[in-house]
Parts: structure tokens; C-alpha cells; sequence
């Protein structure tokens, strides 16, 4: 699939193309968050009342070294709590938070769209990439 291979060129979508707001017409922007945004407080909050109450078994750090703060606030906060913590990951030389692993925690090194499925493969079934 040419949209998970880095090395495929891939071509660029029209403007037209993309999604608009039926009621303004204006270009929606994807649900990402960028460098130097900041989160919404109250979903944080929210956030960090749910770990609070809830218990946590396992936290999945995919993609990331989870050393940006709000997120990796999280991470920590169910770490406190003894949530385990299973990190996917592409860079052997920034796992950010998994160099404090404990015992029960868990590295995937390699490309988290194909290590995903194959994790999870067993409480969904294949999953096609």
C-alpha cells in the first residue's frame, strides 16, 4: 500500500478535493495537534480525572519517545499507579520513556502499522493492512 511506504511517492490531493464544512464551505483541518498548540484544559482535566479513577493495566506509548507534556503526563501518572507500559517503536536509540522500564513492561521495536495488527490479532482477528 503506497500510503505506508515511505518510500512511494505519493500524490498531492486538490484542495478541492479535501473536506469543507457543509455549512461555511471553510477547509477543515485534521484531528492533530500541532508543535506549539495547546490542548484543550478541560478534556486534560477530564483526562487526568479518568486515570484517577480508573485502573489502568497497560499503557501503549506507539510512535513516540512520550516526552511531550501534556501526553507524557499520563504516562507517568498511570505509571504511579502501576500501570505496565508497552512501547512500539521504530528508533532503538529514542525510547524516550522506556528507558525506566520495570518488570512486566514490554518494547516492540519495529513499524507500529505492522506491529499493531499482529499485536492485537488476538482479540480482533487479521486486520489487512
Amino acid at each position: 500500500m503506497p500510503l505506508l511506504d515511505p518510500t512511494q511517492k505519493v500524490a498531492r490531493i486538490p484542495a478541492s478535493e479535501l473536506p469543507h464544512c457543509p455549512t461555511c464551505g471553510t477547509l477543515l483541518r485534521p484531528g492533530v495537534v500541532r508543535f506549539g498548540e495547546e490542548l484543550d484544559g478541560v478534556m486534560l482535566e477530564e483526562i487526568s480525572a479518568w486515570i484517577s479513577e480508573k485502573h489502568i493495566d497497560l499503557v501503549l506509548v506507539v510512535g513516540t519517545a512520550a516526552e511531550v507534556w501534556p501526553a507524557a503526563g499520563f504516562v507517568v501518572q498511570a505509571r504511579k499507579q502501576g500501570a505496565a507500559l508497552a512501547v512500539a517503536n521504530t528508533d532503538t536509540d529514542n525510547l524516550g520513556t522506556a528507558r525506566a522500564l520495570k518488570h512486566g513492561d514490554f518494547v516492540f521495536i519495529g513499524d507500529s502499522a505492522n506491529l499493531l495488527p499482529k499485536l492485537f490479532e488476538p482479540l480482533t482477528g487479521p486486520i489487512e493492512i
